[in-house]
């Protein structure tokens, strides 16, 4: 994946297709996400816009879908934050992050919150972004079989923040057509995804348009 003329540029021979949610409860909250899909990992760039903010994101996964990184640069009225996060071979997560601006009053910093343990994460969330259950569905293979309940150390990437906490999370299969998620102490749901694991319906957070 290059960066072009400030935009990201997929290789002409990936496997593309492009992406659109509105949110369950917010129309005004829009993702579009181009992703290319490979055997068994994908690249993707997409967009997350609302009226207070709008967020260009990168993601860049590893095989058996596990991130490499993810680079987000989110800008307001007046003010602007990015971050690179960055999974290493050896486990660890590095973050780079820079602010522009002036920034948002009770805002939380950006980066990789003190305290924060992503030892056991394989994985990133990007806040309200339906593409990045993709990566852990794939991986346990939830569309396969009947997977039990799994538990998972996620880094999420809070929007418009930037602030990246560990996040407890689980997954389970239900058929092929459909699997349970649940994040740290909230009620599980049933999120509905199409034939590549790509999201279709989330309740409360995101329904797919237009494809």
């Amino acid at each position: 994946m290059k960066l072009r003329g400030g935009e990201w540029v997929m290789p002409m021979w990936a496997r593309q297709r492009t992406y659109a949610w509105r949110g369950w409860d917010e129309p005004d909250l829009v993702n579009t996400a181009t992703v290319a899909f490979h055997r068994n990992h994908l690249d993707a760039t997409g967009v997350q816009e609302c009226p207070h903010y709008a967020a260009r994101w990168e993601l860049i996964t590893d095989p058996h879908w596990i991130t490499r990184e993810i680079t987000v640069e989110v800008a307001g009225n007046g003010w602007g934050r990015t971050l690179r996060l960055v999974r290493r071979r050896n486990g660890q997560w590095r973050d780079k992050v820079t602010t522009s601006g002036t920034q948002p009053s009770g805002l939380a910093s950006p980066g990789i919150a003190p305290g924060t343990d992503l030892s056991a994460a394989l994985d990133c969330d990007l806040d309200q972004c339906p593409l990045t259950c993709t990566m852990p569905i794939r991986r346990l293979g939830l569309l396969e079989g009947a997977v039990p309940s799994t538990n998972l150390i996620v880094a999420r990437v809070e929007l418009p923040s930037l602030r990246v906490t560990a996040s407890e999370q689980h997954y389970a299969s239900i058929d092929a057509h459909c699997v349970t998620h649940g994040v740290d102490a909230g009620a599980d749901v049933v999120v509905g995804v199409d034939a590549r694991a790509v999201v279709t319906d989330y309740p409360q957070v995101a329904r797919r348009v237009g494809n």
